[in-house]
């Protein structure tokens, strides 16, 4: 009877929690000049990534040096990456980490808005992706952040996006082939959109706000009234622990809201840490077919929007130089995706 007990209490003990990883990923909106009242949301956005205790922090729109390293020196945490600027202007990715950065790979996305669509201040914005490998307790683990273009009510820039976000699963296959990873970032499509399936099916992945079932995050950005910012690794065993939106509300003392998006924080467990990339290969094959026909249709509109602008003095001649260096790009881009999903039907079984 004694021993029966003892079983029963042993077996009413909670199991031992897998260890936990505090990641958040955020776009801070930080454009100077353009958003009002930036330093003091700044400096709140700090003190405020200091106080939720995270051990990996994301960030997009930290478009400044000076912004960033303030944000980084804010955080506590001892171990950063900035993506590398290129003419005083970055792509706003920072990575800040509680374990040292191993290391380090970024890279600009080839497609980019027309320069005629300067005052969506796209075309000068490097667009681009950031990784760096951090050696946490439970070994290395890949982090990518990301911020592809974004859509307007007068430029969707779908086919634009896809390309940047087939770079971003094109960079995850190439430096974390065999190891974990885990995907941080505003990427400007949101669940039940077209790109979002596109990326998901790219690369088998798992949405740490879906992974309890419906949205447990809802929506983090009210302009698009949709989350466009997420948290995401490969498909496998384990769970995401919780996930739920941050830096609600307005800065205390102000009228200031900290940013125009919410931010995504999640708890990660140790067997999410160990899953590896392994996407499926039809959902893949498809997804790649899916790119290279946008590719052609958008090309084939380039064509026939030049054909009918061309006459226009100066305008037609920058339209005409900006799409044939735009159609060069989208070509090299279908090349590489074919190339891709030729590899995948070869691999299939």
């Amino acid at each position: 009877m004694t021993r029966f007990l003892i079983l029963v209490l042993l077996c009413a003990q909670p199991a031992k929690a897998a260890h936990l990883l505090k990641a958040l990923t955020y776009n801070v909106n930080g454009i100077p000049v353009v958003t009002p009242d930036w330093p003091a949301k700044r400096d709140a956005i700090g003190a405020k990534l200091k106080e939720g205790g995270y051990d990996l922090i994301a960030v997009q729109e930290a478009w400044s040096d000076e912004d960033a390293q303030k944000m980084i020196s804010a955080s506590g945490l001892p171990y950063s990456r900035r993506y590398a600027t290129r003419w005083g202007i970055g792509t706003g990715l920072v990575v800040m980490s509680r374990y040292p950065i191993i290391a380090t790979a970024q890279r600009e996305f080839t497609c980019r808005p027309s320069a005629l669509r300067w005052m969506t201040g796209e075309p000068m914005a490097n667009k681009g992706a950031l990784m760096v490998r951090v050696e946490t307790p439970k070994g290395p683990l890949d982090v990518y952040t990301a911020h592809p273009v974004a859509a307007y009510p007068d430029a969707s820039f779908t086919t634009l996006r896809w390309t940047q976000l087939f770079e971003l699963a094109e960079m995850v296959l190439e430096n974390s082939a065999g190891r974990p990873f885990v995907i941080l970032g505003d990427l400007n499509t949101a669940p039940g959109d077209p790109g979002y399936k596109f990326l998901v099916d790219l690369l088998g992945l798992d949405d740490a706000c879906l992974d309890h079932g419906k949205d447990a995050c809802g929506i983090t950005n009210a302009e698009d009234q949709a989350r466009i910012d997420h948290v995401l690794a490969a498909r496998g065993p384990g769970r995401f622990a919780s996930a739920k939106t941050a830096f609600a509300g307005l800065i205390p003392g102000t009228q200031l809201a900290y940013s125009d998006h919410l931010a995504i924080e999640a708890d990660i467990d140790s067997r999410v840490l160990s899953r590896k990339p392994i996407p499926n290969i039809k959902a893949r094959a498809d997804a790649l077919t899916a790119l290279i026909a946008r590719l052609s249709r958008l090309s084939d509109a380039m064509y026939l929007r030049e054909e009918a602008r061309a006459w226009v003095p100066v305008y037609g001649f920058l339209l005409m130089s900006r799409y044939d260096h735009q159609r060069e790009q989208l070509a090299a881009i279908s090349a590489r995706a074919e190339s891709a999903r030729i590899r995948v039907l070869q691999a299939a079984p």
